[in-house]
């Protein structure tokens, strides 16, 4: 299967080193044939509110299906807390799943927008922090499971924020 995502800037903050609104653009082909596995028609769009996060107010967005050949099991967002440690060696990147929402189930409509609301954890978020040996940074997954088995995932770095 092949999967191409585009991520259209709106506005930048370039202080802050991110891109506070994300706007996604999903489309799968119809068969990679190089690789010998059957694709599937697909496209989905949709937009995230900000990837710089108050840790105190909700993660937002909408995700809308334009069209899926196979018809869709359920849509998840997840929250990743990534985790790097540092020294003369190398680095060593921990991922752990804080927390996955199931946003929608079964085939959903076309041409709706499913609004995304994730509500941070306390117990297991804090504020991005990166130093020289460690860092502490969070990602957005969000995961499109077909009723094929197929799983369409991608992946958005966020910057929490204590305000």
């Amino acid at each position: 299967m092949m999967v191409d995502f585009w991520l259209l800037d709106v506005v930048s903050f370039p202080h802050l080193h991110m891109n506070p609104h994300v706007q996604l653009c999903v489309s799968v082909a119809h068969t990679d044939k190089n690789l010998g596995c059957p694709g599937v028609d697909f496209a989905v769009k949709g937009k995230l509110t900000t990837s710089v996060c108050s840790i105190t107010k909700p993660f937002t967005g909408e995700i809308t299906v334009l069209h899926s050949e196979a018809p869709i099991k359920s849509i998840e967002l997840q929250l990743v807390r990534v985790e790097t440690c540092g020294c003369l060696e190398g680095y060593a990147k921990d991922a752990t799943e804080i927390q996955n929402i199931q946003i929608a189930e079964g085939d959903v409509c076309r041409d709706l927008a499913i609004p995304l609301y994730m509500i941070f954890p306390r117990l297991f978020t804090c504020p991005t922090l990166a130093t020289d040996n460690f860092k502490v940074e969070f990602e957005v997954n969000i995961v499109i499971v077909l009723t094929t088995g197929d799983l369409i995932t991608e992946n958005f770095p966020i910057k929490l924020l204590r305000s």
